[in-house]
């Protein structure tokens, strides 16, 4: 709801409404301000209600006769009949397709019925993370190989948390001040020593977590994981939980009014195979007519569908995944190559990562 690009004005005019939009700050809050149609001061604090579902900022409106190319972010709304106009200065902002525009006549005349898609985008380095947090987007964190896939088995097993840090170091001071948190992770693959744990999710058994918090280091998925911690919404998702990751994160972003930005964690920041297909999974379980998917996405979900019926083959024939193998974890690899598992979504509030429920996406 911040990542707006203007500031809507509200007129009156007749029987109708006229909405302008003033470019002159690109954030702005969560609310659409009338103006008084004789004093043009704003009324603060008072929302306007349109067809009864206003959750997040328009980000821009344009209308000519029959044709609107700037909407808000797959919200549904519905307009009284009448003139929308936009400063030419909108142009230079950018916009999403719109997906649907009806006409219908109901009560005080005509209604136009809008819906916006989501836009996502598979993000690979370090700098466009930052971007995508900077937009306000809905995060999915994939790091198949092991750490998001460990992150979902230990929270599944009632672990109460778990705590990501950066370095070996960083979890070492962490530990000291929490000596009963178990101290799990990983380098190259292999359990730093006087660790508890490694980074194998057949490792965070029931009788190991339950009801513990657990601080969780590897080589490059907690990296990807604290980039983004400065988003509202962070998810982790892999094979094991692609449908549930995408079904939070869709009905999220369509609240927030927002896109989804998926961030493969690689490998010591080289591409990853495993990361690429799992993208393509959890995009499947998008609704089609409802997102507006970037190339990169588009490789991956094409890339999934032809894996698909061999995935765990497919997989074993990355790179990383044949490194766990020749380390002695290939039933790693075969736990994680699993489709749909667990309906558990994993989700950053604070410092830590704990079990998504309804009302964490209102916090």
């Amino acid at each position: 709801m911040n990542s707006v690009f203007g500031f809507i004005r509200f007129l009156t005019v007749n029987n109708g409404y006229r909405f302008l939009l003033s470019p002159k700050r690109k954030t702005c809050s969560a609310r659409i301000n009338p103006i008084h149609p004789s004093s043009h001061k704003e009324i603060p604090k008072n929302r306007i209600a349109l067809g009864g579902v206003v959750q997040a900022m328009v980000r821009a409106l344009y209308h000519t006769t029959r044709t609107v190319s700037y909407l808000p972010d797959n919200m549904k709304l519905m307009f009284h009949s009448c003139p929308l106009y936009i400063s030419s200065a909108l142009k230079k902002l950018r916009y999403y397709p719109c997906r649907k525009h009806t006409l219908s006549h109901g009560v005080g005349g005509y209604k136009r019925e809008f819906t916006l898609n989501i836009p996502t985008n598979l993000l690979f380095t370090a700098k466009d993370i930052v971007k995508a947090v900077q937009r306000g987007d809905v995060i999915i964190v994939i790091d198949v190989l092991r750490c998001c896939s460990t992150i979902v088995a230990a929270l599944a097993n009632a672990a109460e948390g778990i705590i990501p840090t950066k370095t070996v170091g960083e979890a070492l001071i962490l530990h000291k001040k929490h000596p009963e948190f178990i101290l799990a992770g990983e380098r190259r693959g292999i359990k730093p020593e006087g660790f508890d744990l490694g980074n194998s999710p057949l490792e965070f058994s029931p009788q190991m977590v339950k009801g513990k918090h657990i601080i969780l280091t590897t080589t490059s998925g907690t990296k990807a994981i604290i980039l983004s911690k400065n988003a509202k919404y962070v998810f982790t998702g892999v094979f094991l939980n692609a449908e549930a990751t995408a079904n939070a994160a869709l009905k999220t972003a369509e609240r927030e009014g927002t896109g989804v930005s998926i961030i493969s964690a690689g490998t010591n920041g080289r591409f990853s195979l495993e990361d690429f297909i799992c993208a393509g999974a959890i995009v499947e379980s998008f609704p089609s007519n409802n997102v507006e998917h970037s190339d990169a996405v588009l490789a991956a979900l094409l890339a999934f569908q032809q894996a698909r019926e061999s995935l765990n083959m497919v997989i074993q024939s990355g790179y990383h995944a044949r490194y766990l193998i020749s380390q002695g974890f290939e039933e790693d690899v075969k736990f994680c190559s699993q489709l749909d598992v667990f309906k558990l979504v994993p989700f950053l509030k604070g410092e830590t990562i704990i079990p998504l429920n309804g009302s964490l996406l209102f916090y």
